[in-house]
C-alpha cells in the first residue's frame, strides 16, 4: 500500500515557466500568473458559448463515471457534484503506466469513502474532440506519469 514519489532531480529555472513551480494558491490567485488564467478563462468561455449545456455533460459524464465504478446505482439522485475526481492518464502505447490497475484499485480503496473517485483518462480511445473535452473537465486533479499527458490539464474544472 506503498506510494513512491520520484522528485525532479533539478529546478526548470526558466523565468516563463516559474508560474509553474507555485503552489501557493494566494500567489497563484493574485500574482503575476495571469496567462495561465487567461488561457483557462478564454477556453471555458469558448466552450460555454459553443456549447451552452456543457455544464450538464460534465456532471452527465461524472455521475457516468460512479455508476460504472459501481459508487452510485442508475437510479441515483444526489448530487455528483459532491464527489471530487481524480484522473490518471493513462496510455496503451507509449509512456505506458505499468501499474495502473494496482494504483486504481488503491485509490478506489483509500479514497471512496472521503467521496473522491479516481478514473483513467485514455485520450487515445476518445471518439472525438469534445469527449477529451468532457474527461478532462470532468476532473479536479489530474496525475500522470509524463509532462506531454498533462497538458490538457488546463481543461480541469478549477
Amino acid at each position: 500500500d506503498n506510494i513512491t514519489v520520484f522528485k525532479p532531480r533539478s529546478m526548470i529555472t526558466n523565468p516563463k515557466t516559474l508560474c509553474a513551480m507555485i503552489t501557493d494558491r494566494e500567489r497563484l490567485v493574485n500574482g503575476n500568473c495571469v496567462a495561465y488564467r487567461k488561457l483557462r478563462r478564454d477556453l471555458f468561455n469558448t466552450y460555454s458559448e459553443k456549447d451552452p449545456m456543457l455544464g450538464q455533460k460534465i456532471r452527465q459524464h461524472r455521475r457516468e463515471i460512479l455508476i460504472q465504478k459501481g459508487f452510485i446505482g442508475d437510479n441515483h439522485t444526489g448530487d455528483v457534484d459532491e464527489w471530487t475526481f481524480v484522473g490518471l492518464a493513462h496510455r496503451k502505447f507509449r509512456r505506458k503506466w505499468l501499474n495502473i490497475q494496482e494504483v486504481m484499485s488503491m485509490c478506489d480503496n483509500k479514497f471512496t469513502a472521503h467521496k473522491i473517485v479516481c478514473t483513467t483518462i485514455d485520450v487515445e480511445e476518445a471518439t472525438s474532440p469534445e469527449e477529451q473535452l468532457l474527461m478532462h473537465r470532468s476532473l479536479h486533479a489530474f496525475i500522470g506519469v509524463h509532462g506531454a499527458q498533462l497538458t490538457q490539464g488546463v481543461l480541469l474544472s478549477r
